[in-house]
């Protein structure tokens, strides 16, 4: 099956910055997993964020939501301590906020990305950048 939805990771000292754009497949939400988690690698001795920018984000198969929810979990078993989200749409908020409220880090949504870039800083990661 063709793959759905594209992700820029890239890893930015200790956060990682993710860039989906498009509506993803369950395919290109796997692919997405093996990129976050090889990106994450280096940061796996200690603690480490997330800024999450959801602006060219469609919604994804159900599938594929679950999946990501599944990343989001391992990430904070893993030393995930802060995640930023930039959004545009409510619905992706009131979605995180439904499926990640137990969710073992601090969870931050943002208009945009100089906000989320401070509130990281605020929260020892980053340069504020």
């Amino acid at each position: 099956m063709k793959i759905h939805g594209i992700l820029d990771c890239e890893r930015r000292g200790d956060i990682l910055v993710m860039t989906p754009e498009g509506a993803f497949n369950l395919e290109g939400m796997r692919l997405c997993d093996e990129r976050i988690r090889a990106a994450a690698a280096p940061l796996l001795d200690g603690d480490w964020a997330r800024l999450e920018d959801l602006r060219r984000v469609e919604l994804g198969e159900p599938a594929a939501i679950d999946l990501l929810v599944d990343n989001f979990r391992w990430g904070a078993g893993a030393g995930c301590r802060a995640i930023a989200f930039v959004r545009t749409r409510k619905l992706h908020e009131g979605i995180a906020r439904e499926r990640l409220d137990d969710l073992d880090c601090e969870v931050g949504y943002f208009d945009d990305t100089a906000a989320a870039w401070s509130w990281l800083a605020g929260h020892g990661f980053g340069d504020g950048a």
